[in-house]
C-alpha cells in the first residue's frame, strides 16, 4: 500500500520535474561567466537531469523491477551511445571527449548522458496526451515570456 503511494508521488515528481525543465531550460542565464547562455544551461540540464535519474531509480526500486520502455529509436540510440563511448575511451584528448570543449562543455559524453536520462524519462513515464499538451504549454509559456 504505502510502496504504492511513493511509486505515484515518484512518478508525479518526475512529470513536473520534466514541465519545470521544459519550461525554466530556455530562460536559464547567468551573466557572471563568461558564456552567459550555453554553460549555465549547460549545468542546470545536468542537475535536473541526474535528480529526475535519481527518482526513476527510486520509482523503479520500489517497483521491484528496471523498465525501460522500447521505442523505434531505442536501439539506434543505443548503438550511437556505443559509439560515442568507445571513442570516448579512445580518444587522444579525453577531456573534451567526456566533457565538451570550453567555455560550451557541450557535446562530450557527460551532456550525451544527460540526454539520454531525459529520452528515457519521457518515453517511460510520458504516457498520456495531456500530459504531452502540459509539456507543449509549458514549452509555449516559456517562449512567451
Amino acid at each position: 500500500m504505502m510502496r504504492g503511494k511513493f511509486t505515484l508521488l515518484f512518478e508525479k515528481i518526475i512529470e513536473w520535474g520534466i514541465l519545470f525543465l521544459v519550461f525554466l531550460l530556455p530562460l536559464v542565464f547567468l551573466p557572471q561567466t563568461a558564456d552567459p547562455f550555453e554553460f549555465p544551461k549547460q549545468l542546470f540540464l545536468f542537475f535536473v537531469a541526474a535528480l529526475l535519474a535519481f527518482f526513476w531509480s527510486l520509482k523503479q526500486i520500489l517497483e521491484g523491477k528496471i523498465r525501460i520502455l522500447h521505442s523505434p529509436l531505442t536501439l539506434p540510440i543505443f548503438i550511437f551511445f556505443g559509439i560515442f563511448f568507445a571513442s570516448t575511451i579512445f580518444s587522444v584528448n579525453w577531456f573534451p571527449s567526456l566533457f565538451g570543449s570550453y567555455p560550451r562543455f557541450h557535446g562530450g559524453l557527460v551532456s550525451l548522458i544527460s540526454y539520454l536520462f531525459i529520452f528515457f524519462l519521457v518515453v517511460a513515464n510520458i504516457r498520456e496526451k495531456k500530459q504531452i499538451f502540459r509539456i507543449l504549454i509549458s514549452l509555449s509559456l516559456s517562449g512567451f515570456v
